[in-house]
């Protein structure tokens, strides 16, 4: 029982990391992006001549 509780404690925690990431990074690439667009900078996502 033990063994089975630590494996699956093992896998539940991998995918919360997972997931944890996952959100963190899409709130960081969101508020990256939004700091881009006000600075008005060309940057190839908001860039139409780099496109």
């Amino acid at each position: 029982n033990e063994a089975g509780n630590e494996a699956g404690n093992e896998a539940g925690n991998e995918a919360e990391n997972e997931a944890g990431n996952e959100a963190g990074n899409e709130a960081e690439n969101e508020a990256e992006n939004e700091a881009e667009n006000e600075a008005g900078g060309a940057t190839e996502s908001n860039s139409p001549a780099a496109d």
